[in-house]
Formats: C-alpha cells, sequence, structure tokens
C-alpha cells in the first residue's frame, strides 16, 4: 500500500526544476534513504560510481524519487519471504 501510495505521488504531474548537479549525488541521497527498509530486509547497498562522472542538467528531486522507488521495489523483491 505505502509502495503503491508513492507511485501515485511520483506521476503526480510537478513543475520540471533542472539544473547543473551531480548523479552521483541524487544516488547517495537516494541510498541514504533507503538504508533502514534495506537494513530490515537485512540487505547490504554499496555504491559504487566512476570517479570522473560528470555533473548533468537533471531534476534531482524527481531523480532521487525514482531512484528510491526503484531500490525498495529491489529490495522488497528481493527479500526472503
Amino acid at each position: 500500500v505505502v509502495m503503491l501510495q508513492e507511485i501515485l505521488e511520483f506521476e503526480s504531474p510537478l513543475p520540471v526544476e533542472f539544473s547543473e548537479a551531480s548523479l552521483q549525488a541524487t544516488l547517495e541521497v537516494a541510498i541514504d534513504h533507503c538504508l533502514p527498509v534495506a537494513s530490515e530486509h537485512t540487505i547490504s547497498l554499496e555504491l559504487v560510481v566512476s570517479d570522473d562522472l560528470p555533473s548533468f542538467q537533471l531534476d534531482s528531486q524527481a531523480l532521487q524519487q525514482a531512484w528510491i522507488l526503484l531500490i525498495e521495489g529491489a529490495i522488497r523483491a528481493s527479500a526472503p519471504t
């Protein structure tokens, strides 16, 4: 139910806010957000990115939301039942 609500919130039209930002930073925020859920399922998360990853024009908030939905979905799908 919570995941469905998060998906519906993500699909709500929001103004796009593009700016020069680090893809690594958006991933770090998403990973940090997902650590409690991963811990509950005894799953560890590790972010490994290239040292020379450039910045991009992106919507940090929207991308972080997308990463969080993907990561938490993967955690829930791979957790033992």
